[in-house]
């Protein structure tokens, strides 16, 4: 491995001023780099111009959180904790290449957490230098604003703040602006770009691709966990209650005395207006808002003219958030079926059992309370009916199905996939099966970089890959063996979404 950076190289000359990063591993890495600023709850806005050279060595800001970060499940997905500012627009870059006209793919990468938490660096797993290195792309993460920074609603208080409910994806889109002006010295293609995220992010590629204003700056798109119903539907919350108690709990009478209340003090006082009149429990809704700068969610209003055109990758994991007690004491069939027939009643019991081995005739019966419907599955494949019916470009369906080997036997959890598509096993311990995971990361990754470079994920690896229509859902199954199934478990997450089967029906 070999490091260098001299005095005037590596460097990039973008729109605002030159750029110096570094080499390593023979992957260029520019960190941190500003692509634009913005007053709080306002549009972003261009950064200045500047003389010299700017060194872009370290990571950025990433926008402070509402809840404190925590050390609890780092074993399924490795965290870093890093620092907080709201000056926080900044973008990561690792590239092969810095030559003009070298026209390599651009992979820009949306992270999870909501719409509210989580940053471009959270995860181990978000490192862009294996997936620059094997993939022969230009790999960009982003951070933006999130929460109250991000998605306050504003608008029931003057023209002024009109833009406020959006800002966090309106900085995504200033992001893939700056992209659009500056990736080609970078060694990459504008004209090429592909957008990706997982969770939260996953619902970011979503509305983002609903927003006129990112026409034309990214072309495919992998949503990843991503697809949660009505989350992306909120278009008539009246939020201003919340936002006068706020006022009220800061004990100010003016709507733009909220800019300079110190984060820590706006939050406070937000959580304590949310839970006096909205609910005690759960997290507050953040999440974009229809109105002039996005059209709304797809399911409810239809696809734009823009998002028709953007091939598609979509999918979502096993068991995501859920969990069974079954699981762990390896419960045999036929005391499971016991259980659920006592839970369900014979016939109905039956039917479910039934419907769980046509779709999974390989796992133990026990993953009926662990298998996800209620999350993203059953969402997600009524979202890819709409796709393939309504949208003009292919859309491809995915589910990761992998179990580890944690806790006698873990079912894929929400995140669990984000390793195998950056190509970063290495990094997250636990996702490491023997003779099962650096095959299944090469056909993973072989496949997404193939949708990255041409629209269609294809691998000599895994079999034929078609794209769904509106009455067949082509799903690849990335499992120990990768396998096509069609429409393969329509019966089962129907009468599992229909029955509420979960841990919490027990």
């Amino acid at each position: 491995m070999i490091f260098y950076c001299d005095m005037d190289a590596p460097v990039v000359a973008t729109d605002k001023g030159k750029l110096r990063g570094y080499l390593f591993n023979d992957i260029y890495q520019f960190k941190g780099i500003p692509y634009a600023k913005a007053k709080r709850f306002g549009a972003p806005e261009e950064t200045e111009a500047f003389d010299g050279i700017k060194d872009m060595f370290h990571y950025g800001n990433v926008c402070p959180l509402m809840f404190p970060d925590s050390a609890e499940g780092d074993i399924l997905s490795p965290h870093r904790v890093w620092f907080q500012n709201e000056d926080c627009l900044n973008l990561n870059i690792w590239t092969p290449s810095l030559k003009k006209g070298e026209d390599l793919p651009v992979v820009v990468w949306l992270h999870g957490g909501g719409f509210f938490s989580g940053s471009s660096i959270e995860q181990y797993a978000y490192d862009g230098e294996n997936m620059s290195r094997k993939g022969n792309v230009v790999v960009v993460t982003v951070n933006h604003r999130l929460n109250v920074l991000g998605y306050l609603d504003l608008r029931g208080f003057g023209e002024k703040y009109e833009r406020s409910c959006n800002a966090g994806n309106l900085d995504l889109i200033a992001a893939l602006k700056w992209i659009h002006k500056n990736i080609s010295g970078f060694g990459g293609n504008p004209e090429n770009v592909t957008i990706f995220g997982q969770s939260g992010g996953g619902g970011k590629v979503i509305t983002l691709m609903q927003m006129p204003e990112a026409d034309g700056l990214f072309h495919k798109a992998l949503i990843m966990s991503g697809i949660l119903g009505e989350i992306l539907s909120d278009k008539n919350r009246d939020t201003k209650p919340v936002i006068s108690k706020t006022m009220e709990n800061l004990g100010i009478k003016e709507v733009d005395e909220l800019e300079t209340v110190p984060y820590p003090e706006l939050v406070k006082a937000y959580l304590s207006a949310y839970r006096e009149l909205v609910s005690e429990k759960g997290i507050p809704f953040f999440g974009p808002i229809q109105n002039r700068d996005y059209y709304g969610d797809p399911m409810k209003g239809g696809f734009t003219e823009n998002a028709k055109k953007i091939p598609v990758m979509i999918g979502s994991v096993y068991a995501e958030f859920f969990h069974s007690k079954y699981k762990d004491e390896k419960v045999p069939d036929d005391k499971m079926e016991e259980v659920i027939k006592k839970q369900f009643g014979n016939e109905a019991g039956d039917r479910l059992i039934q419907a769980f081995r046509k779709a999974y005739p390989e796992k133990m019966l026990c993953d009926i309370y662990a298998a996800d419907s209620s999350a993203f599955r059953y969402e997600t494949k009524k979202w890819v009916a709409k796709s393939a019916d309504e949208r003009y470009a292919d859309t491809y369906s995915y589910l990761f199905a992998l179990e580890f080997p944690f806790n006698g036997g873990t079912p894929a959890w929400h995140c669990s996939d984000i390793p195998f598509f950056f190509h970063n096993i290495e990094k997250v311990p636990v996702v490491n099966v023997e003779g099962v995971s650096e095959r299944l990361c090469g056909q993973i990754f072989e496949a997404f970089m193939s949708f990255v470079h041409t629209g269609i994920p294809s691998s000599k690896l895994l079999p034929e890959w078609k794209k769904c229509s509106k009455t067949d859902e082509v799903t690849m199954i990335f499992d120990k063996e990768c396998e096509v199934r069609h429409n393969f478990d329509t019966e089962f997450i129907q009468q599992h979404y229909d029955m509420k089967v979960s841990p919490l029906s027990l």
